[in-house]
């Protein structure tokens, strides 16, 4: 090998290990950069973090909430400074499972859980969601702004969502008064009726041994005919099908609107039909009222079964850190095991009692239907008679079984919400004198 005059390596292999060394100082030398702006990235966010907790303090004591510093805090899980449980909900999903879960852990029906600056508050105890929507009605009657509720509400403009101020009220004043109140509830009653049959005509057409009934589609055709007839006086998108059954635009339309109606899925239907009215005629909406059982299995399946895991959130006002989230969870306050014996039992009987009329509303929060409050539902009603006389008539008019050779019906949730993983198909087999059935109308 050629060596050079002074007995050295070779001078390629000179400047390599020099080019070698002059990298590896760079690269140091950029970890080291690196690493400093990391440092210094980490004391800002931290120093800017201080500044707004003294300036939240500070205006806690300028408002005169300061003298509730003293009550602890709800039990919340370990955190990370600054972002707080962010990583863990970008982890752990679903995030609903994920909290109920981390509840049950920690033994406690209401936590706090950081989100960056956002204090989120789920509740599972009925006697803190009594004391948010009851007794502390008002402070807890603001919505927050959130990226979410702005994009589906098409900037604020549903009452659900919108903050609770002079908008709200104009448009909850509308509702009240001109659109959700009882005269146009009474002029609406042969338009649900209207449905009530056309739903009977769709299942019947779908009816019979090796046939099966969709029940997901039937409930929700049902429901969005009832709200396009009370806003537009007309039921369907589009041309009608011949099977009474709705078109492609209104299953592309009622697909993105409507949530499966978890209180046909519970439980099998044809255990229930000898508590229906007789075979002699349909059920009407002013049998309601002593359709007890039909109500009570509504409310059971409710409370087991909810349309979704929390309520919309609240903003708490002082018991609780200011701007935080509360959220009561629907999933959690019908599961309770202080507030139901035996609750992941299906059991429509513990909600009779004699000389009782059954409502679907409840008012002492053991789970949520049309929940309560100042942001309560003003459509309570029509939700009654809509959900009363869809299920009374579904069982009333059909012996339900299983489809094709299946021993049961398939309960299992999705894994992120808490719709089934299919939807509920059934085989119907007309029950009735054939003439009781109604011809579709449009």
């Amino acid at each position: 090998m050629d060596v050079n005059a002074s007995g050295g390596l070779p001078a390629a292999a000179t400047i390599t290990a020099s080019s070698a060394a002059v990298t590896a100082t760079a690269t140091a030398t950029l970890s080291t950069t690196t690493a400093m702006k990391a440092i210094l990235l980490a004391l800002l966010i931290s120093f800017i973090s201080l500044i707004n907790l003294r300036k939240r303090s500070s205006k806690l004591k300028s408002t005169g909430i300061a003298k509730n510093a003293a009550l602890p805090l709800p039990p919340s899980p370990p955190s990370w400074p600054v972002i707080g449980n962010l990583p863990d909900i970008i982890r752990r999903k679903p995030v609903f499972r994920w909290v109920h879960h981390l509840m049950k852990e920690m033994n406690t029906d209401i936590c706090l859980i950081r989100l960056g600056n956002t204090n989120i508050i789920p509740v599972l105890d009925p006697a803190i969601a009594r004391e948010m929507l009851k007794r502390q009605d008002a402070i807890f009657a603001n919505r927050p702004y959130t990226v979410g509720s702005h994009a589906l509400s098409g900037g604020y403009m549903t009452t659900a969502v919108v903050p609770y101020n002079d908008q709200w009220r104009k448009m909850r004043k509308v509702l009240t008064s001109e659109i959700i109140c009882p005269a146009r509830h009474k002029w609406m009653h042969d338009k649900r009726a209207e449905e009530a049959d056309n739903l009977v005509f769709y299942v019947h057409n779908h009816s019979g041994p090796g046939k099966s009934v969709n029940i997901r589609t039937a409930t929700q055709h049902y429901c969005g005919n009832v709200i396009r007839k009370m806003m537009f006086s007309r039921r369907f998108f589009g041309e009608p099908t011949p099977d009474g059954g709705p078109g492609p635009m209104e299953v592309e339309h009622v697909a993105a609107v409507f949530t499966a109606l978890k209180y046909l899925y519970s439980f099998c239907i044809s255990d229930y039909l000898p508590f229906l009215r007789g075979k002699e005629r349909l059920v009407e909406e002013s049998d309601i009222g002593s359709l007890n059982y039909v109500k009570a299995c509504a409310r059971e399946s409710f409370r087991l079964h909810p349309m979704s895991p929390f309520n919309v959130p609240h903003v708490a006002g002082y018991f609780i850190p200011k701007g935080s989230h509360a959220m009561l969870s629907r999933y959690g306050l019908g599961r309770n095991p202080k507030a139901w014996a035996d609750p992941l039992r299906y059991d429509p009987e513990r909600h009779l009692k004699d000389g009782v009329e059954v409502v679907l509303t409840e008012h002492d929060l053991r789970f949520i239907s049309f929940s309560t409050g100042r942001r309560g539902c003003v459509a309570a009603l029509l939700g009654t008679c809509m959900t009363t006389m869809l299920l009374a008539r579904l069982i009333q008019c059909f012996t339900w079984s299983p489809p094709g050779n299946a021993r049961g019906i398939d309960l299992t949730e999705k894994e992120d919400e808490l719709v089934l993983v299919s939807p509920l198909t059934a085989t119907a087999v007309p029950r009735l004198a054939p003439h009781l059935y109604p011809t579709i109308t449009n």
